[in-house]
């Protein structure tokens, strides 16, 4: 209730370190439900899956996802899920911010001029762009490069 209410960065941030302690806390003690419910919560804050303006707290919860990933992918087990759904989501919003919003636009050899009037096409464009310009790809291939280290366990 309080990160989806409030606009005050100072409280975004306490909000953000108490997901990634509670979620570091519950998968370290092996608490999956817990995990499952930390990890589902941020990963609805960043309003990836669904088409609404993102402000500078989603890309925060979108920052902090990845870096839960990073830090802590060893014990995330079946949490692993929305955090691919987000990175998933991100290459979406990368299409859009290039102009590219579907796979047929992109495979298509001669390029048509989409409606640029379309709200919701506006709306994906910009978090595009706004994503892209907040969160480094070197991130996203972090969580990647990162999990050649991860066991089999599951």
């Amino acid at each position: 209730q309080v990160l989806e209410s409030t606009t005050n960065d100072t409280i975004i941030a306490l909000c953000l370190s108490g997901f990634v302690y509670s979620i570091r806390l519950s998968s370290h003690s092996d608490m999956s439900l817990a995990r499952n419910t930390f990890v589902n919560s941020l990963a609805k804050f960043t309003t990836l899956g669904s088409i609404k303006h993102m402000k500078s707290k989603n890309i925060e919860c979108i920052r902090t996802l990845l870096s839960v990933a990073i830090i802590d992918g060893e014990h995330l087990g079946e949490s692993w899920s929305p955090i691919l759904q987000c990175i998933s989501q991100l290459g979406r919003l990368h299409l859009f911010a290039s102009g590219l919003d579907s796979e047929d636009q992109f495979l298509e050899s001669t390029p048509q001029s989409t409606s640029t009037s379309d709200p919701t096409r506006e709306m994906e464009e910009n978090n595009g762009k706004a994503v892209l310009a907040a969160v480094n790809e070197v991130l996203i291939d972090k969580v990647f490069s990162s999990t050649v280290n991860l066991s089999a366990r599951g």
